[in-house]
């Protein structure tokens, strides 16, 4: 799915394919040939990661009292970052004395 829905507008003069292989030709030149497949997991996750919608979790147990809505959108994500999905955590037993950070983000965890 990732952007196949986007309806994306082509613009004239410009070749994306073209494009495309002159920006891997370059990260290659510059030393980044063995990280591209780490560059293309990241660019998936992140476009996962605009995928999920969450929706408001009534017994505030997950993250920011919302959980997502699609536990496979979430899981694809976390394969792709390499974390463990848990769409709806326990309570952390060991709570971050600091109101203003968090643990857990999203129920991700790696």
């Amino acid at each position: 799915m990732l952007i196949s829905q986007g309806g994306c507008a082509t613009v004239p003069g410009v070749d994306d394919t073209a494009t495309f292989a002159e920006a891997v030709e370059a990260m290659s030149c510059l030393g980044f040939a063995d990280e591209l497949g780490e560059v293309w997991r990241l660019l998936a996750a992140l476009l996962e990661l605009g995928n999920l919608e969450f929706k408001e979790d009534g017994d505030n147990n997950s993250f920011g009292g919302c959980c997502p809505t699609d536990d496979a959108q979430l899981r694809r994500c976390a394969e792709q970052l390499g974390c463990e999905a848990n769409p709806n955590p326990d309570p952390d037993p060991n709570p971050n004395p600091n109101p203003n950070q968090r643990g857990r983000a999203a129920g991700l965890r790696g």
